[in-house]
C-alpha cells in the first residue's frame, strides 16, 4: 500500500536556455503532469515559465515567473543549486562543452 492516495504519476518538463553572457542565461520552459489512482484518470496540468539563470561562485541560482494554465495564476519561484532529478531532462545549450572525463579528473 502507498502512503499517498494517488498511485500513478506522470511529469514532463521541457526547457530552453539562451546564454546572454558567461554568467547569465534566459530560460523558457513548459511543465506538465498529474497524479491519480491510475493513468486513465489523469488530466495533465500545464505550466509555462520564463526565468533567468545565474552562475555564481557559491552555486547556480535561478529565478522564474510561472503561469498555471488551469488556475490562470502566476507564481514566483527561485532555486539555489541544481535540481538533480530534473537536470538530465532539460536541454542547456552551452558555448563551451564540458571537458572529457579524463581531462576533468586529472590532478596536478
Amino acid at each position: 500500500d502507498s502512503v499517498l492516495p494517488e498511485r500513478a504519476l506522470a511529469v514532463a518538463s521541457f526547457e530552453y536556455q539562451y546564454p546572454i553572457n558567461k554568467s547569465f542565461s534566459a530560460a523558457v520552459f513548459h511543465d506538465m503532469g498529474d497524479a491519480a489512482l491510475n493513468f486513465k484518470q489523469m488530466s495533465l496540468k500545464h505550466g509555462t515559465d520564463v526565468g533567468v539563470r545565474c552562475v555564481s561562485p557559491v552555486a547556480p541560482f535561478s529565478f522564474d515567473i510561472a503561469y498555471g494554465h488551469q488556475d490562470k495564476k502566476t507564481a514566483l519561484a527561485h532555486q539555489l543549486g541544481h535540481a538533480l532529478l530534473t537536470a538530465p531532462l532539460r536541454f542547456r545549450p552551452s558555448e563551451n562543452p564540458p571537458p572529457d572525463t579524463e581531462t576533468f579528473f586529472q590532478t596536478a
